[in-house]
């Protein structure tokens, strides 16, 4: 399903594991330790075919992606092909150096955020994480890169996202992202029981339209959450696209978005570690068109019924306000669906 929109149709790239934080709530499990990820032939032929299939964004993500050398020639390649090219960090690397490389190759840098400086180290597993991204901004700015912040919420940090706010609009950034943490990787151990529900979303939420009057004009502020009373695609919307997806009538990337390139090169609808019943298959083993292919013809519509499910099921609940990505990932895990097919 578009849930980024009927416009912006994304293609998520985690190019490698390997990050220079062990953060306590990384979805990916990503640290230090990690080696390896995608060489970059591969990742630029992933590119070439998502760019055939209907996909316009590049969101490149990690682990770190900046520790990746080859990152300003992989996401040239992007560009060459009018592909916007959107980057996700948090923000230690982004030295005077990196900056330059990148200038004029990135759209938008999106620097995680969580919290006051004391939280935000405490997360991130580092004394001066904080510190660190703080004293990069000048770098940044001065490369003319737009930017904005991922602010994850969490039980805890619902009332410092009016500090976020103040923070990020201080330092020159456009876009503040309220992401809810999700309950995936290294987060199940760390932060049990610490993404928001319910009356949390709720007030996230309104929050979030608070924060969006204050800083009309100067500043976006957006959370990822669906109301179920204005979703982002409707059921017979999402059915339909899928009919037309499966049938070859038009490209996924314009039935499914966001699409999810994890480092082992293992290919996920909607989110990272979506259920493997509803996997494309691994980019090293076929190429991303053939991959797509298979999964329209086979999945797609599997998908679309899900949602129409999941939609329905948050229409009827005293709580329309969800993380969709969330919801349709437990349903997913639920789903009868072979992991053969």
């Amino acid at each position: 399903m578009l849930l980024t929109g009927e416009n912006t149709r994304v293609f998520q790239m985690h190019l490698t594991a390997r990050c220079n934080l062990r953060c306590t709530h990384c979805y990916s499990s990503s640290s230090p330790d990690e080696r390896g990820g995608l060489p970059a032939a591969l990742a630029k032929q992933a590119i070439h075919s998502a760019a055939g299939l209907g996909y316009n964004t590049i969101s490149f993500s990690g682990g770190e992606p900046l520790l990746m050398n080859d990152l300003p020639e992989i996401a040239r390649e992007a560009r060459t092909l009018g592909m916007h090219v959107n980057l996700v960090t948090n923000g230690m690397l982004m030295n005077e150096r990196r900056m330059a490389e990148l200038a004029g190759v990135l759209d938008v840098i999106a620097i995680s955020l969580d919290g006051v400086p004391e939280r935000h180290n405490r997360m991130r597993g580092s004394p001066n994480a904080f510190e660190k991204m703080r004293g990069n901004l000048e770098a940044l700015r001065a490369s003319h890169i737009p930017f904005g912040f991922v602010f994850t919420l969490t039980t805890e940090n619902l009332f410092e996202m009016e500090w976020a706010a103040e923070f990020a609009y201080r330092e020159g950034a456009k876009l503040l992202q309220v992401h809810p943490l999700e309950a995936f990787g290294r987060a199940t151990r760390e932060h049990a029981g610490q993404d928001p529900r319910e009356d949390v979303a709720a007030r996230g939420w309104l929050l979030a339209l608070r924060l969006r009057q204050i800083y009309a004009g100067r500043m976006a502020v957006e959370v990822d959450l669906a109301n179920a009373a204005q979703p982002p695609l409707s059921s017979q919307a999402a059915l339909q696209l899928a009919r037309e997806c499966s049938s070859g009538e038009t490209g996924l990337g314009h039935f499914l978005s966001p699409l999810v390139l994890e480092p082992d090169g293992a290919l996920a609808p909607l989110r990272y570690g979506f259920p493997r019943n509803f996997a494309f298959g691994s980019l090293k083993q076929a190429d991303l068109k053939d991959l797509a292919a298979r999964w329209s013809r086979l999945k797609a519509m599997a998908l679309a019924q899900l949602y129409a499910v999941v939609l329905d099921q948050i229409k009827r609940s005293s709580w329309p306000l969800v993380n969709l990505y969330e919801r349709l990932s437990l349903a997913a895990s639920a789903s009868p669906i072979a992991l053969s097919a």
